[in-house]
C-alpha cells in the first residue's frame, strides 16, 4: 500500500478555518495550569524518514507568550500553523519537521524570544532504524511473518478510519486524520524493515570478512582447534576461525547488520585483568574477551552475533547501534598480543554465537558470550562441509 503523505493540501487548508472549530474540539479543555505543550499528532518521530520526519504540536500557551517556538537541541524546522484564544490560554498548532539524522534527544520545551520553559518538558518518542531492526531481529522468522499479518490488519483497519474521518468538517476530525495517517504510516514503515529481515533469512549466506581470503581449512585455525598453551586462563578451545592476512589488511562486515559492541583503544594493561587456575566459567569468558583486544561485535540479519577480533584501530565514525552494510569497512587486521608470546603472525579472528532468542532487555556482554557457537563440538569434516553452505 502506498504511504499516505500527511502534507496534503485538504489538511493543510484545515488550519485557515482553525479558529472557527475551535470551540468544537474536545481536546482543547480550559484548565488552570502552566503552559505546556498538550500532544503531539505523530507518536513516532524518525528523523530521515520523510513520511515520519515530523509531527503537529498542540500548544497551551500563557496568555503573555504570544509568539512559541520549540526548543530543542535537535535540529527542527518549525512553523506557527494557526493560532486562537480561549478565556484564558492562546492555543497554537505548531508543525514542526525534525531533519538532523543522528538527533536522539528526545526532549522539547517551549520557547518566547529568549526564554526556555522548562517546566513545559513534553518528551517525544525518537524512533532509531538501528534500535528498531536490533529489536527485531530477535525474532524468530515465524514471529516476524505474524507481526507483519498483524500490522497488516491494523493498516487496513486506519485506512478505513481515514476514509470516514475525511467526510467529517470539523477540527478534531482533521486531527485526528492525521494522527491516524501518522500511526498507518509508522506500521508500514514496521512492514518494510519485518520484510527485509525474512527476505535476507531466506537466502542467508555470508561473505568472507576479509576480502580476497577464503575461510581456513587448516584444524589450526577453524573452530575446536587445541589451545592448550591457555588451559590456566580458558577453556583451552578455539571457538572461531583465523584468517591470515599482513598486517593493516581490511575487514569486512560479512552481512548486512547492527553493531553492538565496540572495543578500542585496547590497553596492555588489560592483561593485568587475567585470572588463572580454577577459575569459573564466567572468568574463563572474561579472559577470551581480553585476549580479543580491539573488537566489533556484529549482529546479523540471521540474529546472530559476530565477534571481530585482533583489530588494530576502531575508527570513530563507527558507533555502537550502527546499521552497516555487507562489505563496511570495519578497519584492519593487527598481531595477536598476548603476554609472555610474541606471535609473528598477523591475523582476523571471527566467531559466530548462536542468539538463542530467549533472553531479555537487560543482557550484558557476558550473557553473550555464554551463548552456544557455531561448529562447537563439531569435527573438522563436518565445519568444512556446513561452511561452504554458509560463506561464498
Amino acid at each position: 500500500m502506498k504511504l499516505y503523505s500527511v502534507f496534503i493540501i485538504p489538511i493543510i487548508i484545515v488550519f485557515w478555518l482553525f479558529p472557527a472549530y475551535l470551540n468544537s474540539a474536545d481536546i482543547y479543555e480550559e484548565i488552570n495550569d502552566a503552559s505546556k505543550i498538550i500532544t503531539s499528532l505523530n507518536a513516532n518521530i524518525i528523523n530521515w524518514e520523510g513520511n515520519l520526519n515530523s509531527t503537529f504540536f498542540i500548544i497551551q500557551a500563557w496568555k503573555k507568550i504570544t509568539k512559541p517556538f520549540l526548543y530543542s537541541s535537535c535540529q527542527i524546522n518549525q512553523k506557527i500553523i494557526s493560532e486562537s484564544k480561549t478565556t484564558k490560554w492562546n492555543i497554537f498548532i505548531i508543525k514542526a519537521v525534525f531533519n538532523q539524522e543522528k538527533c536522539s534527544d528526545n526532549k522539547i520545551y517551549l520557547k518566547s524570544w529568549e526564554i526556555i520553559y522548562t517546566n513545559t518538558l513534553y518528551e517525544i518518542n525518537l524512533v532509531n532504524y538501528s534500535d528498531l531492526l536490533n529489536n527485531f531481529l530477535n525474532f524468530k522468522s515465524e514471529k516476524l511473518k505474524e507481526k507483519i499479518e498483524i500490522n497488516n490488519k491494523l493498516i487496513h483497519s486506519l485506512d478505513n478510519e481515514i476514509f470516514v474521518l475525511k467526510k467529517e468538517n470539523n477540527l478534531e476530525s482533521k486531527l485526528k486524520t492525521i494522527n491516524k495517517i501518522y500511526s498507518m504510516n509508522y506500521k508500514e514503515f514496521e512492514n518494510n524493515i519485518l520484510k527485509q529481515i525474512v527476505n535476507e533469512r531466506s537466502n542467508l549466506k555470508y561473505i568472507t570478512p576479509v576480502a580476497g581470503k577464503s575461510l581456513p581449512t587448516s584444524k589450526t585455525l577453524i573452530p575446536n582447534a587445541s589451545r592448550w598453551y591457555r588451559k590456566d586462563t580458558t577453556d583451552w578451545v578455539h571457538h572461531g576461525y583465523d584468517i591470515l592476512a599482513p598486517r593493516w589488511t581490511p575487514v569486512q562486515a560479512l552481512w548486512n547488520g547492527v553493531i553492538v559492541r565496540i572495543v578500542r583503544d585496547f590497553s596492555w594493561w588489560n592483561f593485568d585483568k587475567i585470572k588463572k587456575w580454577f577459575i569459573s566459567f564466567e572468568d574463563k569468558l572474561q579472559n577470551l574477551d581480553i585476549y580479543r583486544w580491539n573488537q566489533v561485535w556484529l549482529k546479523t540479519m540471521d540474529w546472530n552475533i559476530v565477534f571481530y577480533s585482533h583489530l588494530n584501530y576502531i575508527p570513530e565514525y563507527l558507533n555502537e547501534w550502527q546499521f552497516v552494510k555487507a562489505k563496511t569497512f570495519l578497519w584492519k587486521i593487527d598481531k595477536t598480543w598476548v603476554p609472555d608470546k610474541e606471535y609473528k603472525d598477523y591475523h582476523l579472528h571471527f566467531e559466530i554465537q548462536i542468539n538463542p532468542l530467549s533472553w531479555g532487555s537487560n543482557l550484558s556482554n557476558l550473557d553473550i558470550m555464554k551463548w552456544d557457537w557455531f561448529w562447537e563440538y563439531k569435527n573438522k569434516s563436518w565445519i568444512l562441509l556446513e561452511q561452504k553452505k554458509m560463506f561464498f
